[in-house]
């Protein structure tokens, strides 16, 4: 059953160590793009890996084209990120400067509050002056293509890829992986260019496919892409390579093919060299694939990929967790579909149909309008309870400032302790405070997807 349907199987370990061995090593386009979104030490983490593994590195002719048509965008990007960081940070600094003549926090505290901001404002303008240095002179593009020098593969005609469009058309309307997430890219546009949009990833496979079978070796692909076009996905959560993907390499090139995400490739590739990962890449590698809308997730691959780092399969998964998903609405299309693929991963003929609650596909639009109705009310309500801690604030210093300084006193020359109105103000103020932090963790949270009653 296994010759006949690899893609429902796990990579033996013998097919991994060979894999690691003597395969290809593969980089999708936002491997390389990340670079820029990662810090100076986990980018020449992940660069230094790549160099040692360089005489077996190669990429498809169009993860070079999407990489170099796509690095000023995300450069751009990466510099509004470092002004948006900088404005934070002076928003946040703001109300702390209105009260520098505070008698109950010492100058001395005041002075090392603001050698700490502009610590951190000199350290977030030299990495957004480090960005932006790389449009006219890429250090990153500079060392990618030293590391990738004769390692692309061979672009297509216009020929070839009017026939790829038409085969692509056919296979996202069967649903065949990989690209089909991308079918509403380009719109209506007449041009080539535009029309290739969607088919990006159709091209990256087809150029795997070829390399593969014409060097007659087998591949490790590395992608922060985690759509169910690329991967199964078990209610959002990746769970291993797509079954086609396997079946089709498996019939076109006769050898192994597996997958990792970056953060997973990091971690066993540091174990293939001998050299420990740093901790802190990894967890930054998850955070750019998570805010990227690649979300990694942990308990997905916990289970996903033990100590061999092979698929998810009967013996691997948690079935009590499985068995919480099912008991839990399902954004999969089909109940037919899902419980097929369920049943050839954990060969559980005990779970009840009945279990499983579907939603309408249309469901999904309806959800994305309620959250983003959900963080603008979050926005809205801690910008209007800033503005008015912020006129409190002022309220209150004036208090201060007009009574000499004192707190004890009131201004209109009356020297009669009033202390309960200053009092009432700085109560008010903690409690706004308190509350708009606790919002402000509340839209992170809700950002990056904590609260799960939200998804």
């Amino acid at each position: 059953m296994k010759s006949a349907f690899p893609g429902y199987f796990s990579n033996s370990t013998e097919n991994l160590s060979q894999l690691w061995a003597s395969g290809l090593i593969i980089l999708d386009t936002n491997v390389l793009l990340n670079l820029y979104r990662y810090s100076d030490s986990t980018k020449t983490e992940l660069l230094g890996i790549i160099k040692k593994l360089s005489d077996r590195i190669w990429i498809p002719n169009q993860v070079a084209k999407e990489f170099l048509s796509n690095r000023l965008t995300v450069i751009g990007e990466q510099s509004e990120l470092y002004k948006s960081h900088l404005a934070s940070l002076q928003e946040f600094k703001r109300p702390l400067e209105s009260q520098k003549k505070h008698p109950f926090i010492s100058e001395k505290l005041f002075n090392e509050c603001d050698n700490i901001f502009e610590k951190l404002r000199l350290e977030l303008e030299a990495g957004k002056n480090i960005h932006d240095d790389r449009i006219n002179s890429d250090d990153i593009k500079d060392d990618l293509s030293a590391i990738l020098e004769g390692k692309v593969g061979n672009g297509y005609n216009k020929e070839t890829l009017e026939k790829i469009i038409m085969d692509g058309e056919l296979r996202y309307g069967e649903k065949i992986p990989p690209g089909f997430k991308d079918i509403k890219k380009g719109g209506d546009s007449k041009l080539l260019n535009d029309r290739l949009l969607k088919y990006g990833d159709y091209i990256i496979w087809l150029q795997i496919l070829e390399h593969s079978k014409n060097d007659k070796r087998s591949v490790i692909f590395v992608t922060g892409d985690v759509k169910e076009d690329w991967w199964l996905t078990f209610n959002g959560k990746t769970i291993a390579p797509h079954p086609l993907l396997v079946e089709e390499f498996s019939e076109t090139v006769g050898l192994p093919f597996h997958m990792y995400p970056v953060d997973i490739f990091l971690e066993r590739a540091g174990l293939h060299l001998k050299k420990k990962t740093s901790e802190d890449s990894l967890k930054e590698v998850r955070e750019v694939q998570k805010h990227e809308g690649n979300a990694i997730l942990d308990i997905a691959f916990g289970h996903a990929w033990p100590n061999e780092f092979g698929h998810a399969w009967p013996n691997e998964i948690d079935h009590a967790i499985l068995q919480e998903v099912l008991d839990s609405d399902s954004m999969m299309a089909s109940r037919a579909d899902f419980y097929e693929n369920y049943m050839a991963y954990a060969g559980n003929d005990d779970l009840e149909t009945s279990k499983f609650n579907w939603k309408d596909p249309t469901g999904k639009i309806t959800l994305q309008k309620e959250k983003s109705h959900k963080e603008k009310t979050l926005r809205k309500t801690i910008i209007n309870l800033t503005a008015e801690k912020d006129e409190l604030d002022a309220i209150h210093s004036s208090l201060i400032n007009m009574s000499g300084g004192h707190r004890h006193l009131l201004p209109g020359g009356d020297s009669t302790p009033r202390i309960e109105k200053i009092r009432m103000l700085e109560k008010r103020v903690g409690e706004i405070t308190k509350r708009i932090m606790r919002l402000r963790q509340e839209l992170q949270d809700f950002r990056d997807g904590i609260n799960e009653s939200e998804l």
